[in-house]
């Protein structure tokens, strides 16, 4: 430094050089979309996300929550329930696919929350997975993104999909149909052969989902 002070000035001009301040990125139309639509479930169904209360008329009373009750309980013993001794001499209860036994977000909320919770977040969880797969399957087929927002209220709260908050295995079925349709779009377009994997996980989820009725008509209008 001694025999070359110019670099020495220069390596001290460099030290008080201020960095430039950073600039937060907007939020993109798309995360403003999904809190919409989260936003409006919690308008819609407070009750839900409070966990005070969810759909427990008819078949669900009788069925589809002691069932959910006794995977609950099951799951938190570090087991699986494929036979229950509670109903008549026993019955292999992991063969009654409205269970859901193998759905991985049944595996997920029964495992890690409280019943109450899980059982009224599986709602929830339905929902949000239903409007964002619209949402996004509409911007594929060409709409804009305020054109696909409206496509996914309409559906999500519509008589076809919202009426199945009193069903809710058709509801947690029904949720996979647009990230199926989704993933079609996509091929279609690029023809990577992600899509058809994310279209083959989409399709086993309707599958476990609990009502293979309604996955196997829904793969039917899909294909």
């Amino acid at each position: 430094y001694l025999k070359n002070p110019s670099r020495k000035r220069l390596d001290l001009s460099m030290t008080h050089c201020e960095t430039p301040p950073l600039r937060r990125k907007p939020l993109s139309f798309d995360t403003w979309a999904i809190c919409g639509i989260l936003g409006l479930l919690v308008i819609f169904y407070p009750e839900l996300f409070l966990a005070k209360s969810a759909s427990l008329m008819g078949d669900h009373w009788e069925q589809h929550y002691p069932w959910a009750f006794l995977m609950a309980q099951s799951l938190k013993q570090g087991m699986l329930p494929f036979w229950s001794p509670l109903i008549q001499c026993g019955f292999p209860i992991a063969a009654e696919s409205q269970m859901g036994l193998f759905y991985l977000p049944n595996l997920i909320l029964y495992l890690l929350l409280p019943f109450k919770v899980a059982y009224s977040y599986q709602n929830v969880v339905h929902f949000l997975i239903s409007g964002a797969g619209t949402y996004f399957y509409a911007k594929r087929i060409g709409l804009n993104p305020l054109g696909a927002f409206v496509s996914a209220i309409v559906f999500l709260f519509g008589a076809g999909y919202g009426g199945a908050y009193y069903n809710i295995t058709s509801l947690k079925t029904l949720s996979w149909m647009p990230w199926i349709l989704w993933a079609f779009e996509s091929f279609l377009g690029q023809f990577r052969r992600r899509y058809v994997l994310l279209a083959a996980i989409f399709m086993v989820f309707s599958m476990l989902a609990g009502y293979l009725q309604v996955s196997a008509l829904m793969l039917f209008i899909c294909s």
